[in-house]
């Protein structure tokens, strides 16, 4: 009965967070969209990732090694080791982090397209992956649990992704997405608020 009661409030919280996901989602696509002909390596890479999960290979070993790590990193804290595997894209994180470091200590040139591809690849990897085992552990029929977790799993992500993108790349910045996100998220709340004549 509690599991049943707390499916459905976290189904209203996933109605609730709905605007958020889709500020998000907007707010990363147009600093994506920055990048100029980059922009659709990045595509192709999330493109690729998911017709390879339909048609050639899963590869749920591969991504639940590396949940693995970030748990076993984080294993002094029982909270942090639930939560940061699913939220740490660890292929996409170690990609970004080695980039700019290389870049910066070594004078990395013409990694761009590469590194643009990968980041699209793993970072679809790492949120079909995440939503695939957040669906099967949620056993109700509403699947509140599911849909809540894996809303806040893909804003996390996504911001995490655009701030170490922020390393790499002088013309995708955090605080523009930040920005346009909390700008287009109020502008949905205040527009839905203003339908249902709250405001």
């Amino acid at each position: 009965m509690k599991i049943g009661l707390l499916g459905v409030l976290k189904l209203i919280g996933f109605i609730c967070l709905l605007p958020v996901v889709i500020a998000v989602t907007g707010a990363f696509s147009g600093e994506i969209a920055k990048l100029g002909s980059l922009a659709d390596l990045f595509w192709y890479g999330v493109i690729a990732y998911v017709l390879f999960h339909l048609f050639v290979f899963t590869p749920q070993g591969l991504y639940h090694f590396f949940q693995g790590i970030i748990a076993e990193i984080f294993g002094f804290s029982t909270i942090l080791n639930a939560i940061l595997p699913d939220v740490i894209p660890f292929l996409t994180t170690v990609l970004l982090l080695v980039v700019y470091v290389a870049v910066n200590l070594m004078n990395l040139k013409g990694w761009e397209a590469a590194l643009m591809f990968f980041t699209g690849f793993s970072l679809s990897m790492h949120v079909v992956l995440t939503a695939q085992d957040e669906y099967e552990e949620d056993e109700t029929h509403l699947k509140g649990h599911y849909l809540f977790h894996a809303g806040l799993m893909y804003i996390t992500v996504l911001a995490l992704v655009m701030a170490l993108m922020h390393l790499c790349f002088e013309s995708s910045t955090f605080i523009d997405f930040w920005n346009k996100a909390y700008e287009t998220s109020g502008a949905i709340y205040r527009f839905v608020l203003h339908k249902l004549r709250v405001i």
